[in-house]
């Protein structure tokens, strides 16, 4: 539980995506954590780091590209996801 916050309830759709599953996720852990997706690397598509906000404020302070290029925020992920699988292949997420 995040310290001192009221129960989180996210409405799921039965068909949601696992990408907006992922987003509820980072909403109910927000401010005081986030939930990024590190960048699909040889097939594993969802390996997560959820961190406090301090760490990803530090990650992005000490080295933005670092943070582009390992990291995909949840609002993101959804986002890319949302698109036609055409699109997709003509753009990064």
């Amino acid at each position: 539980m995040v310290t001192g916050k009221r129960p989180f309830c996210a409405q799921i759709l039965s068909r949601a995506t696992q990408e907006n599953l992922l987003l509820s996720i980072n909403q109910a852990v927000q401010p005081e954590y986030e939930l990024r997706q590190f960048r699909p690397s040889y097939g594993d598509g969802y390996s997560l780091y959820v961190a406090p906000r301090s760490v990803w404020s530090e990650i992005e302070r000490s080295n933005p590209e670092a943070s582009e290029s390992l990291f995909l925020s949840a609002p993101r992920l959804a986002a890319y996801w949302s698109k036609s699988y055409l699109v997709r292949m003509f753009s990064k997420p």
